[in-house]
C-alpha cells in the first residue's frame, strides 16, 4: 500500500476514501485479499508478488490450462497494463483477460493499443459507467483497431459480425 501510494499519486489524489484505506490498511490488504476471497481458494492461485512474476510462475506450475480468468488490476501506468496484458496473453491464451479502472487513462490507452496490435483478433468490451472492460477473441478477423465501446451487459458475450 506505501509503495502504490508513493508511486502511483496520481491514480489516488481525487478518491480520498482509497488514500484513506491504503495509509490505515497498509499492513493487512494481503490478508483482505484472502478473506474476501476466501469461498473461491479452490481456484485461486493467491502469489505474493509482481504480476509477470506470478503469471509466469502458475504458468511453470504446468497450470496454465486451468486459467480461466486472468484479472488485471495492479499498476495503472501504460507500460504495466500493457505489459500485463501482453504476459497474460502469452501464458493463458485461452483466458478471458479483463479488469477495472477503465477511467484510469494508462489502464484504457493499454487496453485499447492490445486491441489495435491484435489486427482483429480481438475485440475489446468496455462500460465507462460501471469502469470495467473485457477482451473476446473474435471469430472473424475484424478491421485492424477494432474496439467496441456500446455498452453490453456484464459479461455478454457477442458473435462477430461476419464479413
Amino acid at each position: 500500500a506505501r509503495w502504490l501510494l508513493a508511486t502511483q499519486p496520481e491514480q489516488y489524489a481525487e478518491d480520498a476514501e482509497a488514500r484513506r484505506l491504503l495509509a490505515e490498511r497498509h499492513d493487512s490488504l494481503y490478508e483482505t485479499f484472502l478473506v474476501n476471497l476466501w469461498e473461491h481458494r479452490t481456484r485461486l492461485f493467491p502469489l505474493r508478488m509482481d504480476t509477470l512474476e506470478g503469471m509466469a510462475a502458475i504458468r511453470d506450475l504446468g497450470a496454465a490450462e486451468s486459467v480461466g480468468l486472468v484479472y488485471v488490476d495492479a499498476d495503472h501506468s501504460k507500460d504495466a497494463v500493457l505489459e500485463d496484458i501482453r504476459t497474460a496473453a502469452r501464458c493463458f491464451p485461452n483466458a478471458l483477460c479483463c479488469g477495472d479502472d477503465w477511467q484510469w487513462p494508462g489502464v484504457r490507452a493499454a487496453v485499447e493499443q492490445h486491441v489495435a496490435e491484435s489486427l482483429g483478433r480481438l475485440q475489446l468490451h468496455s462500460r465507462d459507467a460501471e469502469n470495467w472492460w473485457w477482451l473476446e477473441k473474435t471469430a472473424v478477423a475484424a478491421p485492424a483497431a477494432a474496439v467496441l465501446r456500446e455498452p453490453r451487459v456484464a459479461l455478454e458475450f457477442v458473435k462477430a459480425a461476419q464479413v
